[in-house]
């Protein structure tokens, strides 16, 4: 059954934000929106469709503003220290220096969002269906910049630079139907998302966190190293390729000459991947009969990486715990120095403090497929409770992150950061098992 009988729907908003982060002149932004919608189910055409109960086609545009920067960033900020040498030999006095470089030019950084969607409810509201496509425009956005300590600075200014392109879809759909006394139901939401750095504005590319850089034409988060294409295994490999300078030796990386000179440098480090998944889902069932329920939730993202360090024990693999993947998979090198055990990574002898840095990390895929939650549960019948004054007694099984299924070697796949020396260091999430009662009188 219908509810409502309009067909056309039409919004508009103008949003006037300001700001005192932003220097006088640039501390206000005007951002406006605009939807409309039509629900084609209550043409008179569509009226002999029965198994249609809902049909609406969403168009939206909007913009948003940020400002999610540190408080009067137009400003340089000193600091006291006690340390300053002046005059004769050995003598310190307490002075003030400069910490943050300003830029009164700043302002807000906006987001622009084109959307259209469509919302279907059919076969008598059992089935729900949206799906939603996006381009989301992200322009001057906001950035601490990177500066040479000369400049007499210790942090950079904040800067409006570029603009990131999001463009992607999103999917749900959801069906719940009952089968004489048994209900059951089950939702499945899917999205993928393009991110590209689409104008740095005239900005040479710059790294933001180990070897996550920002470029041009390449996602936000992306990897940027050198690429391995196999395992070195005797000295003849070693002494008749082109190489990397440091210590290498059989059983370590082959890095991939990318540009094709006759050596390997920086100029061979190329795009790896991206810590951002392309693509979400989940999975949600639910179950009940004469009782008894059931409720399951699940989660994945696919299409996304880690690169990182010290994958293989750091530079002294003596003194330090490694992963049992890595031991099991090494390479082996025998008393003369060639390989003599093959291994997917490689050996753990030989990554010497002066072996490069692509023989030292690993490109690990963090794709997963998670069992977030498990609840068995029995609600005892009415006839039984009431006797004991009672309204309702629910007795319950749960467990929390009972099943991840991943191809990552480390803790959780789900974790994004690295520390400064590029290892992954991190409290594991946890799993849980519980049991339970719920009452009600």
């Amino acid at each position: 059954m219908r509810r409502t009988h309009v067909k056309y729907l039409f919004q508009a908003n103008i949003r006037r934000d300001g700001s005192s982060v932003f220097a006088p002149g640039n501390q206000w932004g005007t951002f406006p929106s605009v939807s409309i919608g039509w629900r084609i189910s209550e043409e008179e055409f569509m009226k002999k469709i029965s198994w249609l109960n809902n049909l609406k086609l969403r168009i939206g545009y909007g913009t948003l503003g940020n400002a999610n920067i540190k408080s009067f960033a137009w400003v340089s900020s000193y600091k006291l220290t006690d340390r300053y040498p002046l005059g004769a030999p050995n003598a310190i006095y307490p002075a003030y220096y400069q910490t943050d470089m300003s830029n009164k030019d700043i302002k807000w950084e906006s987001t622009t969002t084109t959307n259209v969607g469509i919302d279907a409810t059919v076969l008598d509201n059992r089935l729900n269906f949206t799906f939603d496509w996006y381009d989301k425009r992200t322009n001057d956005m906001l950035f601490t910049a990177t500066i040479p300590y000369s400049t007499g600075y210790l942090n950079g200014p904040v800067i409006n630079v570029g603009e990131v392109m999001n463009r992607g879809w999103e999917i749900s759909a959801s069906w719940n139907d009952n089968i004489k006394k048994f209900h059951y139901g089950i939702s499945i939401n899917l999205a993928h998302n393009k991110n590209e750095v689409t104008n740095m504005g005239g900005v040479a590319p710059f790294q933001i966190e180990n070897d996550l850089w920002i470029k041009e034409g390449y996602p936000i988060n992306s990897y940027f190293g050198y690429k391995t294409i196999g395992i070195y295994q005797n000295w003849d490999e070693v002494n008749n390729s082109v190489k990397p300078n440091g210590d290498i030796r059989p059983g370590n990386y082959i890095i991939q000459n990318t540009n094709g000179d006759d050596k390997i440098d920086t100029e061979d480090k190329t795009f790896l991947g991206s810590r951002d998944p392309k693509l979400v889902y989940g999975i949600n069932l639910t179950a009940e009969w004469q009782g008894i329920d059931l409720s399951i939730a699940t989660s994945g993202e696919s299409k996304k990486c880690l690169y990182y360090d010290n994958s293989f024990g750091g530079i002294s693999p003596r003194f330090c715990n490694i992963y049992k993947e890595y031991f099991d998979n090494r390479t082996i090198v025998g008393e003369d120095g060639n390989v003599t055990v093959s291994g997917k990574y490689p050996a753990m002898a030989g990554l010497g403090t002066n072996a490069p840095e692509g023989h030292k990390k690993v490109m690990q895929n963090t794709s997963f497929f998670r069992i977030k939650n498990i609840q068995i549960g029995y609600t005892l019948p009415q006839s039984f409770t009431q006797k004991m004054r009672i309204s309702n007694l629910r007795i319950f099984f749960n467990a929390v992150n009972p099943f991840l299924f991943t191809k990552y070697v480390g803790f959780d796949p789900e974790t994004t950061s690295t520390q400064q020396d590029g290892t992954v260091r991190y409290y594991p999430v946890s799993k849980s098992v519980s049991m339970g009662l719920s009452l009600k009188f």
